[in-house]
């Protein structure tokens, strides 16, 4: 609920935020920046971060939930209760809030290379290193759990073959390849896409103004540089709903 409010929240504010930059008085642009074709408004697109931010806390709280499910699944009802959901899910937003705002509020406005440098490092970061650590884990698991269960599908054939084959005991090299190839398990499929989607989505806009702040180029400056690197993004909270709606069971359920 977490991940659906904020990437919808996102979707509703977006219209706004770049009516408000496009049509607002240039006496209301009280937090500007100036650039090579004009001024840029950043104050609307605060609060875009901070839904993004948001966004992507709680991708990273679903894998360390998905983390701690697999981990340690004995003790997973005693660790994850009602009560710390909420407190952890309260803990997201404030989090997201502080770190999303707390760049805007300062006169004069920051860069915006420099914005995005301490999102990358306070939010982006840490929420990918958290993705990656947990579902490498999940799938290394899972991958063990689809290794002996088709062991097991295998020696279960073979006694069957045996009894219908008069006791032949070698099963034939296709029944084999049509029992891997039917129980062959999507959730690597689905991690992948989950975290692909998320390099694919947050790597431009981030790479570019690491780019402007370290190398001193001049991506984020111009418009149509501006506009390929934030646009993947959008894409993020479109897909997310997929992801976690209809794939995720796959990896959730394994």
């Amino acid at each position: 609920m977490s991940l659906a409010t904020a990437d919808f929240s996102f979707g509703v504010c977006l219209p706004m935020a770049v009516i408000y930059e496009l049509v607002a008085e240039p006496s209301a642009l009280t937090l500007t920046q100036s650039h090579g074709q004009g001024d840029f408004n950043i104050r609307p697109f605060s609060i875009l971060i901070v839904f993004s931010a948001a966004s992507l806390l709680s991708i990273a709280a679903i894998a360390l939930d998905r983390f701690t499910s697999v981990a340690q699944p004995l003790r997973y009802n005693h660790f994850v209760t009602t009560s710390y959901v909420h407190r952890f899910v309260l803990a997201v937003w404030i989090y997201a809030i502080v770190m999303g705002t707390v760049g805007f509020i300062s006169q004069p406005a920051p860069p915006a290379e420099l914005l995005i440098t301490w999102l990358t490092l306070f939010i982006f970061a840490p929420s990918v290193i958290c993705c990656v650590l947990s579902y490498w884990y999940i799938y290394m698991v899972a991958r063990s759990h689809a290794r002996a269960i088709h062991s097991v599908e295998i020696s279960l054939s073979r006694g069957v073959c045996s009894v219908h084959r008069n006791n032949e005991d070698q099963e034939s090299p296709a029944s084999s390849t049509i029992i891997a190839t039917t129980h062959h398990p999507s959730y690597g499929l689905t991690l992948a896409l989950i975290l692909g989607m998320l390099f694919i989505c947050w790597t431009p806009l981030l790479v570019s103004a690491m780019l402007d702040h370290f190398a001193r180029t001049d991506i984020l400056n111009r418009e149509d540089g501006r506009a390929l690197a934030s646009a993947p993004i959008l894409l993020n909270s479109l897909v997310n709903p997929w992801l976690y709606g209809f794939r995720s069971s796959e990896v959730l359920f394994m």
